[in-house]
C-alpha cells in the first residue's frame, strides 16, 4: 500500500524498483498463459508506459501485484484481438487450447518413447555386427561408402547386411505383435 502510494505521488525510484520487482514475473505470466516471450515483454512495457503517464489514477489501486497481472493480460488479450482482427476471445478459450497443445505435447512425446523403446529392443535381437551398421546409417547418418571403411567390409555387403537386418527387426516386430494378440 505504501508503495501505491508514493507511485500516485510520482516517486519515480518506486516505479523502477515496481517494474523490477514484478518483471520476470509478469512476464512468466505471460508465457504461460500462450502468447510468446517478446510479446510479453512489449505488453509489459506498454502497461508500464500506461502507469507512468496516468499515475494519478492509481489511487483505487489497494494490491499493485495483482492490478499489474490483470492490466498485464487485458494489454495481452488486445494485442492478440488487434494481431487477429477479432471482436471477441474468451480467456477461457484460450487456457482450453494451451491444455489441449500440452496434452498433445505429452501424447507425442509419450509415443516417441514407446517407439524408441521398441526400437532398443528390436536392435538388441542383432548381432553387434549388424546393430553397428544400423547405428552408422540411422543415427549417424553415414553413407554406405563410409559404413564400409568403418567396418572393414565392401560397400555391397554393407548394403546387404543392413537389408538383412531390417528384414530381421520387421519379422521380430510382426512376431511379437501376433504374440500379443
Amino acid at each position: 500500500m505504501q508503495r501505491s502510494t508514493e507511485l500516485i505521488n510520482g516517486n519515480n525510484s518506486v516505479f523502477s524498483l515496481l517494474y523490477e520487482t514484478h518483471f520476470k514475473n509478469l512476464c512468466a505470466y505471460g508465457i504461460s498463459i500462450g502468447f510468446c516471450e517478446q510479446l510479453c515483454k512489449d505488453a509489459i512495457h506498454d502497461v508500464f508506459c500506461t502507469i507512468c503517464y496516468t499515475n494519478k489514477k492509481l489511487d483505487h489501486v489497494e494490491n499493485t501485484e495483482a492490478y499489474l497481472f490483470h492490466c498485464l493480460k487485458n494489454r495481452l488479450f488486445d494485442i492478440y484481438k488487434e494481431r487477429k482482427k477479432m471482436n471477441c476471445i474468451s480467456y477461457d478459450n484460450m487456457i482450453v487450447d494451451q491444455d489441449m497443445d500440452s496434452m498433445g505435447k505429452m501424447i507425442h512425446e509419450e509415443n516417441q518413447l514407446l517407439i524408441k523403446e521398441e526400437v532398443d529392443r528390436l536392435l538388441m535381437k542383432l548381432n553387434p555386427k549388424q546393430r553397428k551398421i544400423i547405428i552408422c546409417r540411422f543415427q549417424l547418418n553415414l553413407k554406405f561408402d563410409e559404413i564400409a571403411v568403418i567396418m572393414d567390409m565392401t560397400t555391397d555387403a554393407v548394403k546387404k547386411q543392413l537389408y538383412r537386418s531390417l528384414k530381421s527387426m520387421e519379422v521380430e516386430r510382426e512376431t511379437t505383435f501376433w504374440k500379443l494378440l
